[in-house]
């Protein structure tokens, strides 16, 4: 009986400690979640990346730490820093992908990561990371069909490649077997559809109204810009879109 008793006391002291394990690690986690939404966001990675030592392939710390450096990435100004920090964010989506190839934030920001670094990439790399946005924000689709962003994402996505300049076009056909397909009807249709799910996303109307533009529709495209201008600005990316929206609307209405 007394070993007995020294055994149980022995598995409750362990579940204490694992218990109390746990309840620091959501602490943890809410901390870097909390400075996440102040919008600090070397604070939030530094707490995630601390998390992630102890916990190597989790998916939770994986998929906020890729939007961490998506979102830091944004307000930097040297070219050299941004394509730094968008990279990162790239390398975190595709663990956190790894880790759970179902879990829908992950997928949503290997697009998201994917589309912000071929911006900063040459030709080569652009074309090989279209694949990996126009895929990612398929399934991410398929894994949840209420969610704008992937909508956006594959609309933008539709949008860039059909206006595609000619030398990326000529790259990708000599070396990767072209572009994949595209079309402004369904980059039209992906971004209507993330405005349904989300009325008040400022860049959807912005990257709508580039869309009209593009296709001399330049009464939708102000329709657009004004619809832009009227939606909530609370980060320096939307305050961005928002300046671009205002200069767009000054020049069609000349």
């Amino acid at each position: 009986m007394k070993y007995v008793m020294a055994f149980l006391g022995c598995v409750i002291a362990i579940c204490c400690l694992l218990c109390g394990q746990g309840k620091a690690f959501s602490m943890d986690m809410a901390d870097g979640d909390r400075y996440f939404e102040q919008s600090d966001f070397l604070k939030s990675i530094e707490v995630y990346e601390t998390l992630l030592k102890e916990n190597q392939d989790n998916y939770e710390i994986l998929w906020r730490l890729s939007r961490s450096y998506s979102k830091q990435g944004n307000i930097m100004k040297k070219k050299k820093e941004i394509k730094e920090y968008y990279k990162r964010s790239y390398e975190y989506a595709e663990r956190a992908v790894k880790s759970n190839e179902n879990g829908v934030d992950g997928v949503i920001y290997l697009a998201e990561s994917a589309g912000k670094l071929s911006k900063v990439e040459n030709a080569e790399e652009k074309v090989r990371l279209s694949k990996v946005i126009k895929d990612s924000a398929e399934k991410a689709i398929k894994l949840d069909s209420n969610n704008f962003k992937p909508y956006f994402i594959l609309g933008v996505w539709h949008l860039n490649v059909s206006t595609a300049g000619w030398l990326e076009k000529q790259f990708a056909e000599a070396f990767l077997g072209g572009l994949q397909d595209s079309s402004l009807e369904e980059a039209e249709k992906n971004l209507k559809k993330s405005i349904e799910l989300d009325p008040d996303f400022i860049e959807s109307y912005y990257q709508l109204a580039l869309l009209y533009k593009e296709t001399d529709n330049e009464e939708l495209a102000i329709e657009n810009l004004e619809k832009a201008l009227r939606c909530t600005v609370d980060t320096a990316k939307k305050e961005e879109i928002k300046e671009k929206s205002e200069k767009l609307l000054k020049k069609l209405k000349r």
